[in-house]
């Protein structure tokens, strides 16, 4: 863990300004969540690199989409493709079909194409991405309960993806946020 968080204070995560402190804060926090679900290793280390390209929502890169083998050097070839996967991911056009398309095509921003992902891929793509909201909820509270409905309504749709522990802690969360 230590050469990864010294990796990404290399590349500029610890001075990157970001909803809740650094960017590296954040990449630690969505690292430490997966963790604690129980999550394979890759997907682990896919949330602690997760915006390292950039995200439709966080345009600042870290490392270049064409510099991807550095990454998969660091971190191997599956966890690399669940971080791509969460960079390239348009929101916009990907989150309104889970849970209503079928079959459910990815659509990425970076090739503005659609194609099909395999069950893994959904997995550990919905996995860090209710990681990574959750994070931010944590420490953004007013934000994530002015956007509560789209949340729930979204991290429904995730569910048949999501690990029980990710869901529980959906839940748990959300009950924190109303009480």
């Amino acid at each position: 863990m230590k050469q990864h968080t010294n990796q990404l204070r290399r590349i500029g995560a610890a001075q990157i300004e970001h909803r809740n402190g650094t960017l590296y804060e954040h990449l630690r926090g969505v690292w430490a969540l997966l963790k604690d679900w129980n999550n394979p290793e890759a997907v682990c280390l896919a949330g602690l690199y997760h915006s390292v390209y950039g995200t439709g929502g966080f345009e600042q890169r870290l490392v270049s989409t064409d510099k991807r083998q550095s990454i998969i050097d660091l971190i191997g070839r599956e966890a690399e493709r669940f971080v791509y996967l969460f960079a390239a991911c348009d929101r916009p056009i990907t989150h309104p079909r889970i849970g209503q398309d079928n079959p459910l095509h990815f659509h990425d921003r970076f090739s503005n194409k659609d194609y099909s992902l395999q069950t893994s891929e959904w997995r550990a793509l919905c996995e860090i991405m209710l990681a990574n909201e959750l994070d931010l909820g944590q420490h953004n509270t007013a934000f994530y309960k002015k956007h509560l409905i789209h949340y729930q309504d979204l991290f429904a749709r995730f569910e048949p993806w999501l690990s029980n522990s990710a869901i529980s802690a959906r839940y748990e969360f959300e009950q924190q946020l109303q009480s």
